[in-house]
């Protein structure tokens, strides 16, 4: 494998779960004005924003985010692509090689 290759399947290892919890972020945010009338808190921590809007978009966007990102490292797994999981280290350490020669 070139050293082309593996940077990109290397980025495309870390940029696809990026994107999809970004993706589910933006659905999930969409779905929170509908149902609140309301966008979704920017910074839940402020001190602008009330505890119970800030804790319920922490967990939810928290827990979509970490679906979104399982659901795309389990699509990969069994690829070229390296994904976090299923034997990540030796795909790392090929792709790692392939750049050093």
């Amino acid at each position: 494998m070139n050293k082309l290759k593996s940077v990109a399947l290397l980025a495309a290892g870390f940029a696809l779960p990026m994107a999809a919890s970004r993706i589910s972020r933006k659905v999930l945010g969409a779905g929170y004005e509908a149902v609140t009338d309301r966008p979704p808190p920017k910074n839940p921590a402020s001190l602008s924003t009330g505890w119970k809007e800030a804790i319920s978009w922490s967990i939810l966007a928290g827990a979509m985010g970490g679906v979104a990102r399982l659901l795309v490292n389990r699509a990969i797994a069994h690829t070229e692509i390296p994904a976090t999981g299923y034997d990540e280290e030796s795909q790392q350490e090929a792709l790692v090689d392939n750049l050093q020669d």
